[in-house]
C-alpha cells in the first residue's frame, strides 16, 4: 500500500519502460513487499490517468467531445473512490501473504 501510494503521489512518466521497472522493484524491496507485490500495485494504480489534466489523450477527448474537465472530473471521482477502495482490498491478501517466488 505504501508503494502505491508513492505511486499515486509521485507519478512520474519515464521513457524508460525498463528503468521505471527497476525504480519498482526497487521500492518494492526498500519497504519489504514482493517484487510481484509491487508491480501488481503499480498495475491498479494505472486507473488514475483519466483523471489527470496533463494526459493529452483526455483532453483531446474531452475537447472533442465539449466537456470541461471539471465535469469529468466530477462524474469520475466517485468511480475513482471505488477503483482505490478496490485496489487496497485486492493488495491485501498479496502483502500478507508474501506474494512472489518462495
Amino acid at each position: 500500500m505504501v508503494v502505491k501510494l508513492f505511486f499515486h503521489l509521485c507519478h512520474v512518466k519515464i521513457e524508460s519502460g525498463l528503468f521505471w521497472g527497476d525504480l519498482k522493484i526497487s521500492l518494492g524491496d526498500l519497504v519489504g513487499i514482493t517484487r510481484q507485490t509491487s508491480v501488481f500495485a503499480f498495475q491498479l494504480a494505472e486507473y488514475i490517468n483519466p483523471v489527470l489534466p496533463t494526459s493529452g489523450v483526455t483532453m483531446g477527448i474531452l475537447g472533442l467531445a465539449g466537456l470541461k474537465w471539471e465535469k469529468w472530473a466530477r462524474w469520475l471521482v466517485p468511480l475513482l473512490v471505488l477503483w482505490v477502495l478496490f485496489a487496497a482490498l485486492t493488495l491485501i491478501p498479496p502483502v500478507l501473504m508474501k506474494w512472489g517466488p518462495a
